[in-house]
Protein backbone atom coordinates (compact mmCIF):
# COMPACT_ATOMS: atom_id res chain seq x y z
CA UNK A 1 0.00 0.00 0.00
CA UNK A 2 2.73 2.48 0.92
CA UNK A 3 2.79 5.15 3.58
CA UNK A 4 1.45 8.68 3.44
CA UNK A 5 3.80 11.65 3.51
CA UNK A 6 3.22 15.26 4.46
CA UNK A 7 5.28 18.45 4.53
CA UNK A 8 4.32 21.10 7.08
CA UNK A 9 0.60 20.25 7.07
CA UNK A 10 -0.61 20.78 3.52
CA UNK A 11 2.26 22.75 1.95
CA UNK A 12 2.51 19.96 -0.64
CA UNK A 13 -0.99 18.55 -0.43
CA UNK A 14 0.15 15.34 1.27
CA UNK A 15 -0.55 11.73 0.27
CA UNK A 16 1.63 9.00 -1.15
CA UNK A 17 4.95 10.44 -2.24
CA UNK A 18 4.64 9.18 -5.80
CA UNK A 19 1.23 10.83 -6.13
CA UNK A 20 2.27 14.38 -5.31
CA UNK A 21 6.06 14.59 -5.78
CA UNK A 22 5.93 15.62 -9.45
CA UNK A 23 3.08 18.12 -9.32
CA UNK A 24 2.79 21.89 -9.16
CA UNK A 25 4.39 23.04 -5.90
CA UNK A 26 4.00 26.78 -6.45
CA UNK A 27 2.53 27.21 -2.96
CA UNK A 28 5.60 25.64 -1.36
CA UNK A 29 7.87 27.68 -3.65
CA UNK A 30 6.20 30.99 -2.75
CA UNK A 31 6.22 30.18 0.96
CA UNK A 32 10.04 29.99 0.83
CA UNK A 33 10.69 32.98 -1.41
CA UNK A 34 11.84 36.12 0.41
CA UNK A 35 10.22 39.35 -0.85
CA UNK A 36 12.00 42.68 -0.84
CA UNK A 37 10.80 46.15 0.08
CA UNK A 38 8.62 47.69 -2.65
CA UNK A 39 10.25 50.36 -4.80
CA UNK A 40 7.36 52.67 -3.92
CA UNK A 41 8.21 52.61 -0.22
CA UNK A 42 10.15 55.89 -0.24
CA UNK A 43 7.22 57.58 -1.94
CA UNK A 44 4.81 56.23 0.67
CA UNK A 45 7.04 57.46 3.48
CA UNK A 46 7.35 60.93 1.97
CA UNK A 47 3.59 61.25 1.41
CA UNK A 48 2.57 60.18 4.89
CA UNK A 49 1.24 62.70 7.37
CA UNK A 50 3.63 63.83 10.13
CA UNK A 51 2.89 63.23 13.80
CA UNK A 52 5.05 64.23 16.77
CA UNK A 53 5.96 61.20 18.86
CA UNK A 54 6.00 62.01 22.61
CA UNK A 55 8.00 58.94 23.59
CA UNK A 56 11.73 58.14 23.24
CA UNK A 57 11.20 57.17 19.58
CA UNK A 58 10.36 60.80 18.81
CA UNK A 59 13.94 61.84 19.58
CA UNK A 60 15.33 59.70 16.77
CA UNK A 61 16.14 61.27 13.42
CA UNK A 62 13.80 60.88 10.46
CA UNK A 63 16.37 58.69 8.70
CA UNK A 64 16.57 56.30 11.65
CA UNK A 65 12.78 56.20 12.00
CA UNK A 66 12.45 55.40 8.30
CA UNK A 67 14.99 52.60 8.68
CA UNK A 68 13.08 51.15 11.65
CA UNK A 69 9.83 51.41 9.72
CA UNK A 70 11.38 49.71 6.67
CA UNK A 71 12.73 46.87 8.80
CA UNK A 72 9.31 46.41 10.36
CA UNK A 73 7.63 46.30 6.94
CA UNK A 74 10.16 43.81 5.59
CA UNK A 75 9.79 41.59 8.65
CA UNK A 76 6.00 41.70 8.26
CA UNK A 77 6.18 40.89 4.54
CA UNK A 78 8.42 37.89 5.19
CA UNK A 79 6.31 36.59 8.09
CA UNK A 80 3.11 36.88 6.05
CA UNK A 81 4.23 35.72 2.62
CA UNK A 82 7.33 33.55 3.20
CA UNK A 83 5.71 31.46 5.92
CA UNK A 84 8.04 28.47 5.54
CA UNK A 85 11.29 30.42 5.15
CA UNK A 86 13.87 29.79 7.89
CA UNK A 87 11.64 27.11 9.45
CA UNK A 88 12.64 23.50 10.06
CA UNK A 89 11.13 21.52 7.20
CA UNK A 90 10.65 17.80 6.83
CA UNK A 91 8.38 15.74 4.59
CA UNK A 92 7.51 13.11 7.15
CA UNK A 93 6.38 9.56 6.45
CA UNK A 94 3.42 8.01 8.25
CA UNK A 95 5.53 5.10 9.54
CA UNK A 96 7.95 7.35 11.43
CA UNK A 97 7.35 6.14 14.98
CA UNK A 98 9.61 6.46 18.04
CA UNK A 99 12.49 6.13 18.43
CA UNK A 100 12.85 7.11 14.75
CA UNK A 101 10.01 9.63 14.51
CA UNK A 102 12.08 12.54 13.13
CA UNK A 103 15.54 13.30 11.71
CA UNK A 104 18.23 12.98 14.40
CA UNK A 105 18.66 16.22 16.32
CA UNK A 106 15.65 17.96 14.77
CA UNK A 107 13.44 17.97 17.88
CA UNK A 108 14.42 19.57 21.16
CA UNK A 109 14.02 17.80 24.50
CA UNK A 110 11.01 19.99 25.29
CA UNK A 111 9.35 19.11 21.97
CA UNK A 112 9.95 15.41 22.49
CA UNK A 113 8.41 15.69 25.94
CA UNK A 114 5.36 17.53 24.60
CA UNK A 115 4.77 14.89 21.92
CA UNK A 116 5.19 12.03 24.40
CA UNK A 117 2.72 13.53 26.89
CA UNK A 118 0.01 14.69 24.46
CA UNK A 119 -2.74 12.07 24.00
CA UNK A 120 -4.03 11.31 20.52
CA UNK A 121 -7.83 11.29 19.96
CA UNK A 122 -7.66 7.78 18.46
CA UNK A 123 -5.80 6.21 21.37
CA UNK A 124 -9.01 4.62 22.66
CA UNK A 125 -8.76 2.08 19.83
CA UNK A 126 -5.38 0.80 21.04
CA UNK A 127 -5.18 -2.54 22.82
CA UNK A 128 -3.47 -1.08 25.88
CA UNK A 129 -2.35 2.19 27.43
CA UNK A 130 1.27 1.21 26.83
CA UNK A 131 0.67 0.75 23.10
CA UNK A 132 -1.25 4.01 22.94
CA UNK A 133 1.65 5.90 24.50
CA UNK A 134 4.20 4.10 22.31
CA UNK A 135 2.49 5.25 19.09
CA UNK A 136 2.67 8.95 19.97
CA UNK A 137 4.89 10.61 17.38
CA UNK A 138 5.54 13.83 15.49
CA UNK A 139 3.46 12.78 12.47
CA UNK A 140 0.29 12.22 14.53
CA UNK A 141 0.99 15.19 16.80
CA UNK A 142 1.35 17.53 13.82
CA UNK A 143 -1.79 16.15 12.22
CA UNK A 144 -3.85 17.00 15.29
CA UNK A 145 -2.24 20.21 16.50
CA UNK A 146 -0.83 22.06 13.48
CA UNK A 147 -3.09 24.28 11.38
CA UNK A 148 -3.40 23.61 7.67
CA UNK A 149 -1.21 25.98 5.68
CA UNK A 150 -4.04 27.31 3.52
CA UNK A 151 -6.13 28.08 6.63
CA UNK A 152 -3.25 29.98 8.21
CA UNK A 153 -2.85 32.03 5.04
CA UNK A 154 -6.56 32.73 4.92
CA UNK A 155 -6.62 34.08 8.48
CA UNK A 156 -3.61 36.30 7.79
CA UNK A 157 -4.96 37.87 4.62
CA UNK A 158 -8.67 38.02 5.38
CA UNK A 159 -8.48 41.60 6.80
CA UNK A 160 -6.74 42.77 3.62
CA UNK A 161 -9.29 41.03 1.41
CA UNK A 162 -12.21 42.58 3.26
CA UNK A 163 -10.71 46.07 3.00
CA UNK A 164 -10.05 45.75 -0.72
CA UNK A 165 -13.54 44.32 -1.39
CA UNK A 166 -15.26 47.06 0.60
CA UNK A 167 -13.36 49.81 -1.18
CA UNK A 168 -14.13 48.25 -4.55
CA UNK A 169 -17.89 48.23 -3.80
CA UNK A 170 -17.77 51.81 -2.51
CA UNK A 171 -16.02 52.94 -5.66
CA UNK A 172 -18.77 51.46 -7.82
CA UNK A 173 -21.34 53.46 -5.85
CA UNK A 174 -19.54 56.83 -5.99
CA UNK A 175 -16.39 56.83 -8.18
CA UNK A 176 -15.63 60.56 -7.81
CA UNK A 177 -15.80 60.50 -4.03
CA UNK A 178 -13.80 57.31 -3.74
CA UNK A 179 -11.05 58.52 -6.09
CA UNK A 180 -10.27 61.23 -3.58
CA UNK A 181 -10.49 58.69 -0.77
CA UNK A 182 -8.02 56.42 -2.54
CA UNK A 183 -5.49 59.26 -2.70
CA UNK A 184 -5.60 59.64 1.08
CA UNK A 185 -5.68 55.97 1.93
CA UNK A 186 -3.39 54.87 -0.90
CA UNK A 187 -5.09 51.66 -1.89
CA UNK A 188 -2.04 50.77 -3.95
CA UNK A 189 0.02 50.52 -0.77
CA UNK A 190 -2.57 48.29 0.92
CA UNK A 191 -2.88 45.89 -1.99
CA UNK A 192 0.86 45.78 -2.64
CA UNK A 193 1.87 45.04 0.93
CA UNK A 194 -1.04 42.67 1.41
CA UNK A 195 -0.59 40.99 -1.95
CA UNK A 196 -4.34 40.55 -2.26
CA UNK A 197 -7.26 41.86 -4.26
CA UNK A 198 -7.86 42.17 -7.98
CA UNK A 199 -5.78 45.36 -8.12
CA UNK A 200 -2.77 43.94 -6.29
CA UNK A 201 0.34 44.30 -8.47
CA UNK A 202 2.00 41.48 -6.56
CA UNK A 203 5.04 41.27 -4.34
CA UNK A 204 8.48 42.41 -5.45
CA UNK A 205 11.54 40.19 -5.42
CA UNK A 206 15.22 40.76 -6.08
CA UNK A 207 16.31 40.26 -9.66
CA UNK A 208 18.91 37.74 -10.79
CA UNK A 209 19.32 33.94 -10.72
CA UNK A 210 17.44 32.31 -7.84
CA UNK A 211 18.84 29.78 -5.42
CA UNK A 212 17.43 27.51 -2.74
CA UNK A 213 19.63 28.05 0.30
CA UNK A 214 19.97 25.55 3.12
CA UNK A 215 20.99 27.99 5.83
CA UNK A 216 21.54 25.15 8.31
CA UNK A 217 24.24 23.40 6.26
CA UNK A 218 25.50 26.18 4.01
CA UNK A 219 24.47 24.41 0.79
CA UNK A 220 22.45 25.66 -2.17
CA UNK A 221 20.77 24.67 -5.44
CA UNK A 222 20.76 26.92 -8.53
CA UNK A 223 17.43 27.23 -10.29
CA UNK A 224 18.93 28.10 -13.67
CA UNK A 225 20.94 24.85 -13.63
CA UNK A 226 18.09 22.52 -12.63
CA UNK A 227 16.99 19.81 -15.02
CA UNK A 228 14.69 21.35 -17.62
CA UNK A 229 11.33 19.64 -17.42
CA UNK A 230 8.06 21.31 -18.41
CA UNK A 231 4.71 19.54 -18.27
CA UNK A 232 1.27 20.97 -19.02
CA UNK A 233 0.52 22.18 -15.50
CA UNK A 234 3.89 22.12 -13.77
CA UNK A 235 7.63 22.25 -14.24
CA UNK A 236 10.62 21.24 -12.14
CA UNK A 237 11.48 24.07 -9.74
CA UNK A 238 13.42 24.65 -6.55
CA UNK A 239 10.41 23.28 -4.67
CA UNK A 240 11.08 19.86 -6.22
CA UNK A 241 14.76 20.23 -5.35
CA UNK A 242 13.75 20.81 -1.74
CA UNK A 243 11.34 17.89 -1.70
CA UNK A 244 14.05 15.58 -3.05
CA UNK A 245 16.19 16.23 0.05
CA UNK A 246 13.81 16.70 3.02
CA UNK A 247 11.86 13.42 3.12
CA UNK A 248 12.25 11.29 6.23
CA UNK A 249 10.95 7.91 7.32
CA UNK A 250 12.47 4.65 8.61
CA UNK A 251 10.28 2.90 6.01
CA UNK A 252 11.21 3.18 2.33
CA UNK A 253 7.73 2.78 0.78
CA UNK A 254 7.35 5.75 -1.57
CA UNK A 255 4.93 4.52 -4.29
CA UNK A 256 7.22 5.67 -7.09
CA UNK A 257 9.96 4.19 -9.26
CA UNK A 258 13.32 4.59 -7.55
CA UNK A 259 16.43 2.44 -7.69
CA UNK A 260 17.89 1.04 -4.48
CA UNK A 261 21.03 3.14 -4.93
CA UNK A 262 18.90 6.30 -4.65
CA UNK A 263 16.08 5.25 -2.35
CA UNK A 264 17.90 5.55 0.97
CA UNK A 265 19.01 9.09 0.14
CA UNK A 266 15.43 9.99 -0.78
CA UNK A 267 13.57 8.57 2.23
CA UNK A 268 16.21 9.80 4.68
CA UNK A 269 17.02 13.07 2.98
CA UNK A 270 20.25 14.87 3.90
CA UNK A 271 18.33 18.12 4.41
CA UNK A 272 15.41 16.80 6.48
CA UNK A 273 14.76 19.11 9.42
CA UNK A 274 16.94 21.97 8.13
CA UNK A 275 16.00 25.62 7.43
CA UNK A 276 15.65 27.16 3.96
CA UNK A 277 14.88 30.24 1.90
CA UNK A 278 14.66 31.07 -1.81
CA UNK A 279 16.55 34.24 -2.71
CA UNK A 280 18.62 35.65 -5.55
CA UNK A 281 22.26 34.60 -5.75
CA UNK A 282 23.33 38.17 -4.94
CA UNK A 283 21.39 38.00 -1.65
CA UNK A 284 23.14 34.91 -0.30
CA UNK A 285 24.32 35.77 3.23
CA UNK A 286 27.85 35.37 4.51
CA UNK A 287 28.19 32.15 6.50
CA UNK A 288 29.53 32.17 10.03
CA UNK A 289 33.04 31.02 10.80
CA UNK A 290 34.37 31.75 7.34
CA UNK A 291 32.49 28.81 5.80
CA UNK A 292 31.89 28.78 2.05
CA UNK A 293 28.61 27.92 0.36
CA UNK A 294 28.57 24.50 -1.30
CA UNK A 295 26.73 24.00 -4.60
CA UNK A 296 24.81 20.68 -4.60
CA UNK A 297 22.83 21.29 -7.80
CA UNK A 298 24.55 18.35 -9.50
CA UNK A 299 23.53 15.92 -6.75
CA UNK A 300 19.93 17.14 -6.84
CA UNK A 301 19.76 16.92 -10.63
CA UNK A 302 21.06 13.36 -10.58
CA UNK A 303 18.27 12.25 -8.24
CA UNK A 304 15.56 14.24 -10.03
CA UNK A 305 16.60 12.84 -13.42
CA UNK A 306 16.51 9.32 -12.01
CA UNK A 307 13.01 9.84 -10.61
CA UNK A 308 11.76 11.51 -13.79
CA UNK A 309 13.06 8.65 -15.90
CA UNK A 310 11.23 6.17 -13.68
CA UNK A 311 7.95 8.08 -13.56
CA UNK A 312 7.87 9.35 -17.17
CA UNK A 313 10.00 6.90 -19.20
CA UNK A 314 8.68 7.82 -22.66
CA UNK A 315 8.87 11.57 -22.11
CA UNK A 316 12.32 11.23 -20.57
CA UNK A 317 13.66 9.26 -23.56
CA UNK A 318 12.31 11.90 -25.94
CA UNK A 319 13.89 14.64 -23.85
CA UNK A 320 17.27 12.89 -23.82
CA UNK A 321 17.13 12.28 -27.57
CA UNK A 322 16.30 15.94 -28.21
CA UNK A 323 19.12 17.11 -25.94
CA UNK A 324 21.57 14.73 -27.63
CA UNK A 325 20.54 16.06 -31.03
CA UNK A 326 21.05 19.63 -29.83
CA UNK A 327 24.51 18.78 -28.51
CA UNK A 328 25.52 17.11 -31.77
CA UNK A 329 24.18 20.03 -33.79
CA UNK A 330 26.10 22.48 -31.62
CA UNK A 331 29.27 20.39 -31.98
CA UNK A 332 28.91 20.40 -35.78
CA UNK A 333 28.41 24.15 -35.81
CA UNK A 334 31.47 24.59 -33.62
CA UNK A 335 33.52 22.36 -35.92
CA UNK A 336 32.41 24.28 -39.01
CA UNK A 337 33.24 27.54 -37.28
CA UNK A 338 36.74 26.30 -36.44
CA UNK A 339 37.30 25.21 -40.06
CA UNK A 340 36.22 28.62 -41.32
CA UNK A 341 38.61 30.22 -38.86
CA UNK A 342 41.50 28.06 -40.08
CA UNK A 343 40.81 29.07 -43.68
CA UNK A 344 40.80 32.75 -42.77
CA UNK A 345 43.99 32.45 -40.74
CA UNK A 346 45.68 30.40 -43.43
CA UNK A 347 44.81 32.92 -46.12
CA UNK A 348 46.08 35.75 -43.98
CA UNK A 349 49.41 33.98 -43.50
CA UNK A 350 50.00 33.56 -47.26
CA UNK A 351 49.12 37.16 -47.98
CA UNK A 352 51.45 38.31 -45.26
CA UNK A 353 54.27 36.22 -46.71
CA UNK A 354 53.85 37.74 -50.13
CA UNK A 355 53.95 41.23 -48.70
CA UNK A 356 57.10 40.35 -46.78
CA UNK A 357 58.84 39.00 -49.85
CA UNK A 358 57.84 42.04 -51.84
CA UNK A 359 59.23 44.29 -49.16
CA UNK A 360 62.57 42.49 -49.14
CA UNK A 361 62.80 42.71 -52.96
CA UNK A 362 62.33 46.43 -52.79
Amino acid sequence: MGQYWDLEKDLTGGGKLGEFFFTNHSHLYDSLRIPRLPKDLDMWLSRGSAAVQPGPMGKLSTEVLDMVFERHILHTLISRHARAADCRLVCLGWYAYPPDQAPPGMLTAAELEEIATTPDPDEHSCESVEKAIARRCLYLFAGENYAYAHMAYWRLFEPFRKTVDELWHLRRQDPAKMDAFYSALDLRMITKLGGVGSWAPGLEYAEGPRVLCNTSKGEYVREDALVGWDMEYWRVTLAHALLARVCYSPDDSISMCCGEEYKDGLVKGPWAGDRFRIISMDEMPVLKGGKRWRDVTGEVNELLCHLLEGEFPEEYCKKEAAEKEDVEKEACQQKDSEKDGEKVNGGGGIAGGEVGEGSEAK
